[in-house]
């Protein structure tokens, strides 16, 4: 791995422990309908990633039914996570091709949510 991949999987899981630590009035002090989301605003349907800082704050706080009714997409969240911490420690092609697998059916699962929120189902 590159020190550019090393760095970028390091800074990611520096914001998750951040994210840990920051009081919960930061992420949900808003109603779930008010964003700050120009897409949001312009078209009046919110993005496939609406929802997701204030879904992993609490997907990391073990409140997982308002984690995923904020973006369902969080779910994702651990497999990634665990699939970049073994990309680091271990140097295998089955490790590669996981994480790659998984990716692609997160941003498949981003393509189906943005359809879900088009939609109104």
């Amino acid at each position: 791995m590159t020190l550019r991949n090393n760095l970028r999987i390091y800074v990611g899981l520096t914001a998750l422990i951040i994210m840990v630590f920051l009081p919960q009035h930061y992420f949900n002090s808003m109603p779930d309908d008010i964003t700050s989301c120009v897409h949001a605003r312009v078209f009046g349907v919110k993005c496939p990633g609406c929802g997701f800082t204030r879904a992993t704050y609490n997907f990391l706080h073990l409140n997982f039914k308002k984690a995923i009714s904020l973006n369902p997409t969080v779910i994702f969240l651990c497999p990634i996570v665990a699939l970049e911490i073994l990309c680091l420690i271990i140097k295998d092609d089955a490790v590669r091709k996981a994480r790659y697998f998984t990716y692609t059916f997160f941003v498949v699962s981003l393509f189906f949510l943005y359809l879900v929120r088009i939609l109104n189902i």
